[in-house]
């Protein structure tokens, strides 16, 4: 038989029930700071006047990523609406990155 393994955590919450956010871009270590840095100037140089925002999730913002085990849990936010030219983009930003970081799992 297999044995689960613990793995992950429940959030942790303040006073007031609010879940605390324990990201931060001071935890992101290498080798994972040129990949993070790498993602959000490709984010800007595609969508320079749309781009809202970039976000991160996960062990990577958490300074728990395990290199060939973790992935980039990220997305932008972009305005307007969103078209077939923009996922396009979004997938060649994707492949680009893995291929540059193999240390990354997706």
């Amino acid at each position: 038989m297999i044995d689960i393994a613990a793995w992950g955590k429940l959030f942790a919450t303040d006073a007031a029930g609010f879940i605390i956010n324990d990201c931060h871009p001071n935890k992101i270590s290498p080798p994972w700071t040129p990949l993070v840095s790498e993602f959000n100037q490709a984010c800007q140089e595609v969508w320079p006047t749309r781009l809202a925002g970039v976000y991160l999730r996960g062990s990577v913002p958490r300074g728990l990523a395990i290199p060939y085990i973790s992935d980039l849990d990220s997305f932008a936010i972009l305005s307007g609406d969103i078209t077939p030219q923009d996922l396009d983009q979004a997938r060649h930003i994707t492949q680009r990155l893995n291929k540059r970081y193999l240390f990354c799992k997706k």
